[in-house]
């Protein structure tokens, strides 16, 4: 989804280990992370060309410094995500572009549903944002020419629940959920419970581009 100039400087915010902004690697000029964790840090330095530990409701950088922003997967995360997105549009340089992606319900009827298995895995979850939440936020603060696009990509649900932070319990919580998915949730969120009792969740993302005005 980037088609600006190859000079171009990035900030993949809230990098995590820094394989979201290393897949700009060959199209950009330069690639800066941010990141709160020490750990996450040492990982991006071998991806990234400089990362800057600091906080996304106060990020360490002047205004309009940035062609380029991406975010994948965190504004969940966050009690108020409208500030870290207010942040990254003072960062940007006016014309400059940000791409976030974000794993989002179906609608309103397996919204709920999907929050509890989201939560369960991950206690961090904050809000279960809709695909129109994240539309809002962009145009909240400032954005325009938001465009969005659907992705669609099956999941295996025990390879997903297989990490340190999903205790045994919360596994098989999550598990149960997908068994006794109500209807109205079967009926807008496509998954399949293999004979084995496995489950396979077809994941909806979405990827929104929104574009800070020209000066």
């Amino acid at each position: 989804m980037w088609d600006g100039p190859e000079d171009a400087k990035v900030l993949d915010v809230c990098c995590g280990s820094g394989v979201v902004g290393n897949a700009f690697r060959g199209t950009v000029g330069h690639i800066t992370g941010l990141d709160l964790t020490p750990e996450m840090i040492a990982m991006a330095e071998t991806r990234l060309d400089v990362v800057q530990q600091g906080d996304v409701y106060d990020m360490p950088f002047e205004d309009n410094q940035f062609d380029l922003a991406c975010n994948r997967e965190v504004l969940h995360l966050l009690p108020r995500p409208d500030i870290p997105v207010g942040q990254i549009f003072r960062v940007l340089k006016p014309g400059g572009t940000f791409i976030v992606s974000q794993l989002v319900p179906y609608g309103p009827e397996d919204a709920p549903w999907f929050f509890r298995i989201v939560k369960k895995k991950q206690p961090l979850f904050f809000n279960n944002l809709m695909a129109e939440d994240m539309v809002k936020l962009l145009e909240d603060a400032g954005f325009v020419d938001i465009t969005m696009k659907e992705l669609i990509c099956w999941e295996d649900i025990d390879i997903w629940i297989d990490t340190w932070e999903t205790p045994n319990l919360h596994r098989h919580e999550i598990r149960q959920l997908y068994y006794d998915a109500p209807a109205e949730v079967r009926r807008v969120h496509p998954f399949e419970i293999r004979p084995d009792g496995g489950i396979l969740d077809q994941w909806r993302w979405v990827v929104l581009r929104g574009r800070k005005p020209s000066a």
